[in-house]
Order: C-alpha cells, then sequence, then structure tokens
C-alpha cells in the first residue's frame, strides 16, 4: 500500500489491492446496507438523536448579515467558525450510506460542469468552474431515510443530492450564493450542509475543503457534517488519490432574494474571489 502523499500509476496497483479499490459491493452487501439504513429510519428516536447531535443549526452557523460583512471584506471579525459536528450518523448507517452510493450505477451519475449546471446565469448558475458526478436525491432512494433526518433539521426547504469526486474532479473559489425556484416560488440558498462518507482521507489525498473565509482547509472527515451560512467563500481541491470522494450535499433555501450576487461573468468573479481570498 502507498504511503500518505505518494502518487502511483494507475499500472503500479497490484493485482489484489487494485481489484479492491475498484469492485463494487456485491448485491448481498448493498441489500444489507438498505436494510441497515431503513431499519434506523423506521426508528422514532433516529431523527430526534440527530437533530440533538447537530444542535440548533441556524444559530450555530450565525446571521446572514454577518455573512454577507464577512463576504464583502467589511469585517472579518464577523466569521463564524464552520459548524463541523463529528460522527452524526451511527457508524454503522454511515457505513451503509457508502456502500450504497458505490452502487449507484455508473450511468446515474450525472458529471456536472460549468457549462451543465441548470438554471440561469444570471440566477447565480455556472458562475465557478468546476468537475464532478452527481446524483440526484430520487436515484439513490435508500438513502431516503438519511435525506429525511437532515430535511427535518430546520423547518425550511431544501435540496439535498448525492456527489462523487473523483481524480481531477475540483471545485474553484465559490460563495454559493445562487436563486433556486421552490413550489413556484424565488428563493435563496440560505444555508449549506455537506456530510461527508468517504473513509481513510487525507489532505495528500487532494478532493480538500478550503474555507477561504475562515482560512482553514479540511479533509473530508468520514461521517462528519460540515455546514454554513450563504455567503462564504470555499473550494474544493482537485482530488488526486485514487478513491472516490462520496458526500451528501444541499442548501436549505429562504424565500426571496436575500443578497445580491456578487457577479455573473465566470472571469471577472474567479478575479474577484482570488483578491477576497
Amino acid at each position: 500500500a502507498r504511503a500518505r502523499g505518494e502518487e502511483p500509476g494507475a499500472d503500479s496497483l497490484e493485482g489484489s489491492e487494485a481489484e479492491e479499490i475498484q469492485a463494487p459491493p456485491s448485491a448481498d452487501e448493498v441489500r444489507a446496507a438498505q436494510h441497515t439504513i431503513a431499519r434506523w429510519g423506521r426508528r422514532k428516536l433516529s431523527r430526534k438523536k440527530l437533530a440533538e447531535r447537530v444542535g440548533t443549526l441556524d444559530a450555530s452557523v450565525g446571521t446572514r448579515a454577518a455573512a454577507l460583512q464577512a463576504s464583502r471584506g467589511i469585517s472579518r471579525a464577523t466569521v463564524q467558525p464552520l459548524l463541523v459536528v463529528p460522527n452524526v450518523l451511527p457508524a454503522a448507517v454511515a457505513e451503509a450510506a457508502l456502500t450504497v452510493l458505490r452502487a449507484v450505477p455508473e450511468a446515474t451519475w450525472q458529471v456536472a460542469t460549468a457549462s451543465t449546471d441548470i438554471g440561469e446565469h444570471a440566477e447565480g448558475s455556472g458562475t465557478a468552474a468546476h468537475r464532478f458526478a452527481g446524483c440526484a436525491r430520487d436515484d439513490a432512494a435508500a438513502l431516503e431515510p438519511i435525506f429525511a433526518a437532515l430535511e427535518g433539521l430546520i423547518a425550511q426547504p431544501v435540496v439535498l443530492q448525492c456527489g462523487r469526486y473523483e481524480r481531477g474532479d475540483f471545485i474553484e473559489p465559490h460563495d454559493d450564493m445562487a436563486f433556486v425556484q421552490a413550489n413556484g416560488v424565488e428563493h435563496s440558498r440560505d444555508i449549506a450542509i455537506v456530510l461527508h462518507l468517504t473513509p481513510d482521507w487525507c489532505l495528500d489525498d487532494g478532493g480538500t475543503f478550503v474555507d477561504h473565509a475562515g482560512k482553514v482547509a479540511r479533509s473530508p472527515v468520514f461521517n462528519s457534517l460540515v455546514a454554513f451560512r450563504v455567503p462564504r467563500l470555499h473550494e474544493v481541491t482537485p482530488v488526486i488519490g485514487r478513491a472516490a470522494r462520496f458526500s451528501i450535499y444541499g442548501w436549505f433555501l429562504a424565500p426571496g432574494k436575500l443578497y445580491e450576487l456578487s457577479c455573473v461573468d465566470g472571469q471577472k468573479q474567479k478575479g474577484k474571489r482570488k483578491r477576497t481570498a
């Protein structure tokens, strides 16, 4: 096995190691994982325990006014630390979620780039260069108990989906500001959440969550929940390891246009963010 930070080529992997990395879960493993998640979802206390673990999400991520001041460079003192909740799910449920994600058919994963983003450029779509694969909530039905538990953290509309980053995938610095239609009403992204579901990851593997606002870089620690108020300047560095980086992520929404988009031109926005990072 490689030492952390060493970057072997694909041909350097010996047979058994390469097969272990690439082989999808067996049908029996997937069924067992689905059963674990479903059983957890049926327990009345599951959502309550998750909510207690996370705490009062809306208060923990700070105010929008403070986030806007920080993003505009008005006051660095208003930067709220990221909310990071370790071991947010029972270990068996988190492992089961990873198994389900690894078993999602390749054709279901849709490669997302700035040019394929759904929505209007003026509404915040496609303004940051990126490449990764996404899976819609409906296409990962076995994870619905987890989606539902996350959805219940705040009484606001939420958009949730699954993400997979493979070697070379990334998102350049961006602040997550965008407008979204929900039930025919225009909403703004309000609170971002990410549930990391990749074990044994370190900074040398790339795929690092770089929080430019808080000036910290974080590995996507398995079974940890990260949340923050939008806007917040951050990025995901290119994955350089050979394993895939999985997550469930999305945004709680608030009605109306709660901020002005800083820029809708990708090149200008990129330049501006470099100055504020």
